[in-house]
């Protein structure tokens, strides 16, 4: 029963939580048409389902310039860049069938993008998961550092360091100056040509939004 349950109560318990295909019952009490003081207990099948928000919008503008609005940084969000970007530069909607998706990657050329400029606009957007930071600049850069960690540990002081470098991407445990480890894995691919580029950001843009938009200036690709 839903009595006394507060509106977040009742709305946490028919979404469950990690329930999706699911389905819940609603038995509800409501009054008869044109009958007072009678009522009628009906039931309602809902199937639950995720709810996915767009953290990627686009639009057009003039002189062939994107404007890409990036909202938070999920596990997703790098997914939707390089669905919009692609989407942008070609007219075409990228593919989702692996062989499709794997020939698109093989043969697409960033130079054939129709994209003239890159407004990416990171205001009031507070950050989120790095995996998907990381992933989101390799869709633009051509190569260069991505992001640098220094820590120390047991006294000693040591650097991870991540770049693109050519097809793959590499990442380095660094101690004094030598690498020690390395690791090499292919990189995403990369969607747009060198183009102007202006990442936007205020006092509200934190964490990833601040380490993507310096990642790009960093790598003079942007403004």
């Amino acid at each position: 029963s839903l009595i006394r349950q507060t509106m977040q109560e009742a709305v946490t318990l028919i979404s469950g939580k990690n329930q999706a295909g699911t389905k819940v019952v609603l038995s509800v009490k409501r009054p008869v048409a044109n009958s007072e003081n009678t009522f009628e207990n009906i039931e309602i099948a809902i199937t639950r389902d995720a709810l996915h928000i767009n953290q990627v919008s686009t639009e057009k503008l003039g002189n062939d310039f994107l404007y890409v609005k990036v909202t938070s940084f999920s596990k997703t969000v790098a997914a939707e860049l390089s669905d919009a970007l692609y989407l942008a530069c070609t007219g075409n909607a990228l593919p989702y069938e692996t062989n499709a998706l794997l020939e698109v990657i093989k043969t697409y050329k960033p130079e054939d993008c129709a994209i003239k400029g890159l407004i990416i606009d990171f205001r009031n957007n507070g950050g989120g998961v790095m995996e998907a930071t990381l992933d989101m600049g390799q869709t633009i850069m051509e190569s260069g550092n991505t992001i640098t960690i220094q820590m120390n540990a047991n006294g000693r002081n040591l650097e991870v360091r991540q770049r693109i470098d050519g097809d793959n991407y590499v990442q380095e445990l660094v101690e004094n100056d030598a690498v020690v480890k390395s690791k090499a894995t292919p990189r995403v691919f990369r969607l747009v040509p060198d183009i102007p580029i202006a990442a936007l950001i205020n006092e509200k843009s934190a964490s990833s939004s601040e380490i993507l938009a310096g990642m790009l200036r960093a790598n003079d690709l942007a403004v």
